[in-house]
């Protein structure tokens, strides 16, 4: 009976759609009423124009990026599946090559623009490598060739780089070294050889890695931990490997063994032309002037194109006082290679090294007038002249004649102070030198004491300028430098060996047996300086070197262990 009764309570009921069907009102024999929604027909109405909205939507943005903005390789089904990262990957690929047409027609605003939009689209795109190099090069404009902006849009890409694009790699790190970031190259070449990133690594990338590390080892005198780094990847399978070698036995002073081994690097690789020049140099330096021209010929027929065997040429004519060859090698130069930046700068080098102002001037005037005719030509200026103006007291200096290098750094430093503004220490170390050498003393300690004070002057720097006053007879300044550059850099073993040289010379005991002691300890130690300081030590000029005894002991089990096959031997320890 109570079904019959609710039946015939719901057939007495009526009911009226309402909203398009989407709802219905219910009312009651008795008046009431009430709406009830019909669920179903509204989710599928909401999911039909859902559909339609996004459909819409898609077609909307696929047509404006396909038909308004130009971008032929959008895909509906990417817009409309929501697959955004193949979109902006495309996308990104799209801006790149569009930056690439706007260079080819010099609209490098609108390039700009493109190579920033394609590598923040798509950073990882092997494309996008290509256009960090170029943001590389428009930043290193931008900002007044001040490489550290350009360094770090390049950084951003070595990550997807070290599997794939070993140019990519080696740009990265030749911009590290012209800027002079050692430590730097030396954190990055440690990352991608040492850390987990060193999986992601090509084995060739690593090799280039490789090489950088021991190269800037080498540049900062760590010849063990060069050494290392050679040994542990075998980079004396490679040709710069072998140049790394030859260069490190060289500079520790086992001047014969890196000629023996450059020598036997030739016939591995061939007739190399690192290989000939360097042979060349080192027999130059080793007075055998025989050799010395025997390599260069080998490198001239090997390429008769090349500049640099005639400048190697003009160092052995100096040295054998064929003056007359050298004037008439010069103009030959300067008339065949008057726009080539290497070249002329090779021989900047060696007028430099001469003492030869009147051909720095006359390269200076040079590099003005081809800077000249580049800007007319519509490109930029390739020489540098603030530093073929520097060099120009720099040839003065050499020649001695420090009054004319005086009065053109005082020149420069009223007419020119924006050339030296980017060169500032270099002019503070010519000040120094010339100062020195004019007498002044005072004056010249002063500059050293300033370029021993400044942060940015770099070890290698205040190596290179106390060379300089040790050509000068300026001991005394050289020991300081030596000392600087040594605590600049710990490790630098060459500075150590030249600190310890210029202690004994004059005399100082203070530091002796830890300096020395320290470079016992280094794999290699130069065995002429060991010889040479066990002869000093054992004198009464240095009686007072803490515990000499037993360090002369040390030294003397040294040159008996590195002598049993070399000549001259040590048969008796020398008595205090």
């Amino acid at each position: 009976m109570a079904n019959e009764s609710s039946s015939a309570s719901r057939a007495k009921q009526t009911v009226t759609p309402i909203w398009h069907g989407l709802a219905a009102v219910h009312r009651k024999s008795n008046g009431e009423k009430h709406i009830r929604v019909r669920w179903m027909r509204l989710g599928g109405l909401v999911v039909i124009a859902g559909v339609a909205v996004w459909m819409t939507v898609a077609l909307a943005l696929y047509l404006w990026f396909k038909l308004g903005r130009g971008f032929q390789d959008e895909q509906f089904a990417d817009v409309l599946f929501f697959r955004y990262q193949e979109h902006n990957r495309k996308l990104g690929e799209y801006f790149l090559r569009m930056g690439d047409l706007h260079m080819e027609n010099h609209r490098f605003p609108e390039a700009f623009n493109a190579y920033r939009l394609g590598v923040m689209k798509a950073p990882d795109s092997p494309e996008s490598l290509h256009g960090r190099e170029r943001l590389a090069d428009f930043d290193y404009i931008y900002y007044r060739n001040e490489l550290s902006h350009s360094l770090q849009v390049l950084e951003g890409g070595l990550p997807y780089a070290v599997g794939t694009n070993l140019d990519y790699v080696n740009n990265y790190l030749t911009r590290l070294q012209q800027g002079h970031f050692p430590d730097k190259i030396i954190a990055v070449c440690k990352q991608y050889l040492e850390s987990p990133d060193a999986k992601a690594c090509r084995a060739d990338v690593r090799i280039v890695f490789a090489l950088n590390l021991a190269q800037v080892y080498i540049d900062q005198g760590r010849y063990d931990e060069s050494e290392a780094v050679i040994e542990q990847y075998k980079l004396d399978q490679f040709l710069e490997g072998a140049m790394l070698i030859s260069r490190s036995l060289w500079e520790r002073g086992r001047l014969r063994e890196a000629t023996t081994y450059l020598e036997n690097a030739q016939t591995k690789f061939g007739n190399n032309e690192l290989i000939l020049g360097l042979l060349s140099r080192y027999y130059r330096d080793l007075g055998d002037m025989d050799k010395s021209v025997e390599y260069i010929l080998k490198l001239q027929i090997s390429n008769p194109n090349n500049a640099m065997p005639r400048i190697e040429l003009l160092y052995i004519w100096m040295k054998t006082g064929e003056t007359e060859k050298v004037a008439s090698k010069v103009d030959s130069l300067i008339d065949q290679f008057h726009s080539d930046v290497g070249t002329m700068a090779a021989l900047d080098d060696f007028a430099m090294d001469q003492g030869d102002a009147t051909l720095a001037q006359r390269l200076y005037l040079n590099a003005q007038n081809e800077n000249a005719r580049q800007v007319k030509a519509g490109n930029g200026e390739i020489f540098d002249v603030a530093a073929y103006a520097i060099n120009i007291a720099q040839a003065d200096l050499a020649k001695g004649d420090y009054d004319s290098a005086l009065k053109f750094l005082d020149e420069l430093d009223q007419t020119k102070p924006h050339w030296l503004d980017p060169n500032r220490i270099q002019f503070d170390c010519l000040r120094a030198l010339v100062n020195f050498g004019l007498g002044k003393s005072q004056d010249a300690n002063l500059y050293v004491e300033k370029l021993i004070a400044s942060p940015a002057t770099r070890p290698d720097t205040l190596i290179a300028v106390a060379n300089r006053f040790l050509t000068h007879n300026g001991t005394i300044q050289a020991q300081k430098l030596f000392q600087a550059a040594y605590e600049k850099d710990p490790h630098n073993q060459g500075a150590l060996a030249q600190l310890i040289t210029a202690d004994l010379q004059l005399g100082n005991s203070e530091n002796m047996n830890d300096n020395i002691t320290k470079l016992l300890n280094t794999r290699r130690p130069p065995l002429e300086l060991i010889y040479d300081a066990y002869r000093e030590l054992g004198s009464d000029r240095f009686l007072f070197v803490p515990d000499r005894e037993n360090l002369l002991s040390k030294m003397y089990g040294y040159i008996q262990t590195a002598t049993k096959n070399r000549q001259p031997s040590i048969s008796s320890q020398p008595t205090g």
